[in-house]
């Protein structure tokens, strides 16, 4: 597992400088998940077309794009996942496993910067007061998500931890939208608006505002705007949120034994195994993010984001038996609507500005 962080980090991305919006004769369009050259972040498709610094896009800054989108579909592969992992360890308290969780997510990505040499970027974040900052509120918006999540699942509510999931590339692309001024076309937001009704109708099925899905939502929609704007290396910032909450953890671990309850639950040790693997398996997913996260717009983001809740949807109702009414199958569909349209108006565009780019020019009299 290290040495895979290892590789992983090596590949990640340095953070694309200020990103230049070109309008005119060569807007940026909005990203799509089919084609490498749709999903590039807006300084990489400017460096692409020759626009940026004067240079042209190589082919090694290509293939670190491709790694970065790669990252981040990974990240959601794990996350998408992982249900069938907190379902096992449902019979422990809640809250210790969550403990148990950032304990070892410390210690995991600690271990992993003390082989590299590189605790030495630890000690630079904490001298810079904006990215420790930054990292303080993002580490309450995942441990915030993170509680959520494990709650509905260990309570029954597959479904709507998957709801909460398929909110938060709302709330992306609606942050993208309001705080980074992107735009969206006519079809783009008609994408996006179907998703939306998607929601509702599916709050008025439920019968009860579903408050863990709006929190699973907003918490990972902040989360990942806050991480955007952090521009150190994805290890050693994670470390830093990592121990922000530390204490919080230990506290109630120490709490536990002392009011005469197990700190591991009175687990065995196949289960003890699992407990100190959620910091290892979170470590990763939370690493692939942070690498893929920066060099993509938000709006892609918001789609990428898809791969999870359709992941934990299909448990849900494969695995779990949990009911599958007309209107939640409703739901889904509009949902996945909503993503082939998106994508489509952004192949659309992008094969519309590659002719203009391409174009060749009237030779001059």
């Amino acid at each position: 597992m290290i040495t895979i962080l290892i590789f992983l980090e090596k590949l990640g991305l340095k953070k694309v400088k200020k990103q230049l919006y070109i309008r005119g004769n060569l807007p940026i369009f909005h990203a799509s998940l089919v084609g490498i050259e749709g999903i590039l972040s807006p300084a990489t498709q400017d460096a692409k077309r020759g626009v940026l610094y004067g240079t042209t896009m190589t082919q090694t800054d290509s293939k670190k794009a491709t790694t970065g989108l790669l990252a981040l579909l990974g990240a959601y592969f794990i996350w998408g996942s992982l249900t069938p992992y907190w379902k096992s360890l449902s019979h422990i308290d809640i809250y210790t496993v969550l403990s148990h969780r950032l304990i070892w997510l410390v210690v995991f990505t600690f271990v992993v910067l003390l082989l590299q040499g590189r605790l030495g970027e630890v000690r630079a974040i904490l001298r810079d007061r904006k990215t420790t900052v930054r990292l303080a509120l993002s580490s309450v918006m995942f441990a915030m998500n993170a509680m959520t999540f494990y709650i509905a699942v260990n309570s029954n509510r597959v479904l709507e931890g998957s709801l909460g999931d398929f909110l938060t590339p709302l709330m992306t692309i609606g942050l993208g939208c309001v705080i980074l001024r992107e735009r969206l076309s006519l079809l783009q937001g008609l994408a996006v608006l179907l998703p939306c009704l998607a929601m509702v109708s599916s709050f008025f099925t439920l019968g009860t505002i579903p408050v863990m899905a709006l929190i699973i939502g907003a918490s990972f929609a902040f989360y990942g705007l806050i991480r955007r704007e952090v521009t150190a290396k994805p290890l050693p910032s994670m470390l830093v949120e990592s121990l922000t909450l530390l204490p919080v953890s230990i506290a109630y671990l120490a709490y536990r034994k002392v009011t005469g309850f197990e700190v591991w639950g009175g687990a065995d040790a196949p289960t003890v195994l699992l407990i100190m693997g959620t910091g290892a398996i979170t470590g990763l997913a939370t690493l692939l993010f942070a690498l893929g996260a920066p060099h993509v717009r938000m709006a892609t983001l918001g789609i990428v984001q898809y791969l999870s809740p359709t992941l934990i949807f299909l448990m849900g109702v494969i695995l779990y038996d949990e009911t599958l009414t007309l209107s939640t199958a409703q739901t889904f569909a509009l949902t996945w609507t909503g993503i082939i349209l998106y994508t489509f108006d952004s192949m659309r565009a992008r094969r519309r500005n590659r002719r203009k780019l391409y174009q060749p020019k009237p030779a001059h009299a």
